[in-house]
């Protein structure tokens, strides 16, 4: 019987969920595909089971001591300046969570800052040396480094939860065409916190715009989002949820 109504209840999901599609397809003509790891966290859900993302899955260990030691080796090339900026951001991390960002000595994965045209990383533990561009000095703002450090952790972007809808419109008709796969909703909740507008990971209203229009707006009053300069509580609690609580496995 539990099994018959979990199946009945994915099934209604699923319905209400391509309704609402075509719903969204017809008033503004543009729309985007319906993810399958979405219907897959609803299914679950409903039935008691909380999914794990593909990027949760690509956590950094915890060592015995209950802190998450993240090797990171800055290029050569930055000077003292970026250096002592890149510090500071990873000092006051550090304080906020079990999180330990420390120079590498000759561990096999780490995080490899390296000088580039913009700010950017991969999302979660890629194995090996892996990149994280900082371009100097417009990425050694506290709040740009702690944004690419949560990427490098396994975060998304806040304005990517599956669950954003009722928070945020995505104006799709502003965005570059090269850009509009970072609006793309991803399978997060998020560890199941309020949506955050004051996230260090959401996206300020005009980012990626191609005309100075609009790319995002908040469906509720007042609101201001997009210009955090450091992590916000709900950004700590999430790494803390993840990372320094309950037993060392994927969990959200």
């Amino acid at each position: 019987m539990k099994y018959a109504k979990c199946i009945l209840g994915a099934v209604v999901l699923f319905t209400l969920l391509i309704t609402l599609e075509m719903l969204k397809y017809s008033r503004h003509q543009q729309s985007e595909k319906l993810d399958e790891s979405v219907l897959d966290i609803l299914s679950r859900r409903l039935c008691g089971a909380v999914p794990v993302p593909k990027h949760i899955n690509r956590k950094w260990p915890r060592s015995g001591d209950g802190n998450v030691y993240v090797p990171c080796a800055m290029d050569n090339s930055f000077s003292s300046d970026a250096k002592a900026a890149f510090a500071v951001a990873v000092v006051l991390f550090n304080l906020s969570t079990c999180i330990r960002f420390i120079a590498r000595t000759n561990e096999s994965d780490y995080l490899h800052i390296q000088p580039s045209s913009g700010c950017r990383s991969l999302v979660g533990r890629q194995g090996g040396l892996q990149p994280l561009d900082l371009k100097y000095p417009e990425c050694f703002e506290v709040g740009t480094i702690h944004h690419e450090l949560l990427h490098a952790l396994g975060f998304h972007h806040e304005h990517n939860r599956w669950d954003r809808d009722p928070y945020i419109r995505v104006l799709w008709d502003n965005i570059r065409p090269r850009d509009k796969g970072e609006f793309k909703k991803r399978p997060s909740l998020n560890q199941i916190t309020p949506y955050d507008y004051n996230s260090i990971m959401h996206y300020n209203s005009l980012s990626s715009s191609k005309n100075g229009l609009p790319t995002i707006e908040a469906l509720r009053d007042g609101v201001v989002f997009g210009m955090a300069s450091s992590m916000s509580e709900s950004d700590i609690e999430r790494v803390n949820r993840v990372y320094c609580r309950g037993p060392d496995k994927p969990t959200i």
